[in-house]
């Protein structure tokens, strides 16, 4: 089965983008650290439609300048907002892909050749990563929209080698079908300390929006917010106590007024730095310092 999908992956990727050039590429403009962890980032829908040189309607991202401009928007959000490169290396890949318009076509056939085609540069783009910029590293895969469905498609491909290094697969606002959950590199996740497995959700205005290409079919979800697999109401923010600061904005003790810190270790940066200070405290007068 392995050497199937690699003999699959290699005849698409022969009419892939050349990865080793770096404008198909996102520059953060910084040096990659070996010490930070790496993230692969695929990009979401981010046109509606989009012409060729002659101005005729085509599915995918012919990446003109001005497609390349609505991209970049997205990655310079993603690389400062959610995966700061202080923190991470970003990897990035401009990839020709499919339009909004692309999804209402009637020919599904025709839809299917199209999506291939883009699937064939985000395969390609993590190949070239994989081989010459991720140097061993644990990394995360991470992709939303359409770059969710791409990122479903990357962890089926990859091998065991690459995917015994990923940290976690972001899937976001793309469902996991049962298909999909069935491949050995597809683990959805069922708690907020797991590991190697799939985070998939998606998030709407109102349920009227749903769409079902979308999320019609998903076998699979986990709340980002409280991590619960189930129907369980998340709270976005709660003032513990309120009652008793009525008289405040904000509550007037240290609830409030300090630094709660975070409930887990959230990625390997912090997760090292809790290892580096176990053991340390602060004292005061021969005693454990009440530092709240």
């Amino acid at each position: 089965m392995g050497f199937f999908k690699n003999l699959v992956k290699r005849r698409l990727m022969k009419n892939s983008l050349d990865y080793s050039m770096e404008n198909n590429w996102y520059q953060t403009g910084k040096k990659y650290d070996e010490n930070k962890t790496d993230v692969f980032y695929i990009l979401s829908t981010r046109l509606v439609r989009a012409v060729d040189e002659n101005g005729n309607r085509v599915f995918r991202s012919t990446l003109s300048a001005e497609d390349r401009k609505l991209m970049q928007e997205e990655y310079d959000y993603m690389s400062t907002k959610l995966f700061d490169t202080d923190h991470f290396n970003f990897f990035a890949p401009y990839y020709r892909q499919l339009t909004g318009e692309s999804y209402m076509m009637e020919d599904k056939k025709a839809f299917g050749a199209e999506m291939v085609k883009s699937m064939a540069d985000v395969y390609a783009s993590f190949d070239y990563y994989m081989k010459h910029q991720n140097n061993g590293r644990p990394f995360i895969l991470a992709g939303f929209s359409q770059g969710g469905l791409m990122s479903q498609a990357v962890l089926k491909g990859m091998t065991d080698e690459q995917y015994s290094r990923l940290i976690v697969a972001y899937s976001m606002g793309f469902q996991i079908k049962e298909s999909e959950a069935q491949d050995p590199h597809i683990n959805p996740a069922t708690g907020e300390d797991d590991l190697g497995v799939t985070v998939s959700y998606n998030s709407v205005a109102s349920t009227d929006t749903m769409w079902d290409q979308i999320e019609g079919h998903a076998v699979t979800c986990i709340n980002p917010l409280n991590w619960k697999t189930d129907d369980t109401p998340a709270e976005l923010v709660r003032w513990q106590d309120h009652d008793d600061h009525s008289l405040f904005d904000v509550c007037a003790d240290d609830h409030c007024q300090r630094y709660q810190g975070i409930t887990r270790a959230s990625n390997p940066n912090v997760y090292a730095a809790v290892q580096s200070t176990r053991g340390i405290v602060m004292k005061y007068d021969g005693q454990i310092c009440d530092a709240r």
